[in-house]
């Protein structure tokens, strides 16, 4: 293969590669209004969705700390729980209880 042989197929590779760069954004635009139009019809703002979808998951019941949402009392009744089952040593039942009442 010569040099002129191999500018011949140059532009016949470039223009391959610009078809090809330009499926993909057509693709992505494609897929991005697809998107969109589902989450609109399903009632919510598309520009918003990630944040909505956020801030229902930090006020979620079911990420909150099982600690957080137990009273103290609660929770020094179950540690004598443990302690009483032999679960825990009385060192581990100290620390957990002074953790527990400087409201770790």
């Amino acid at each position: 293969m010569n040099m002129s042989q191999a500018f011949n197929i140059f532009p016949i590779i470039f223009i391959g590669v610009l078809v090809l760069i330009a499926l993909v954004i057509v693709f992505i635009i494609v897929s991005a209004a697809r998107n969109a139009k589902k989450v609109k019809d399903a009632g919510h703002d598309p520009f918003t969705l990630q944040t909505d979808l956020a801030t229902r998951a930090m006020d979620s019941e079911l990420l909150r700390p099982a600690a957080a949402s137990r009273t103290t009392e609660e929770r020094l009744r179950e540690l004598e729980t443990l302690r009483a089952a032999g679960s825990i040593t009385a060192e581990e039942h100290a620390a957990a209880r002074a953790d527990i009442l400087r409201g770790i």
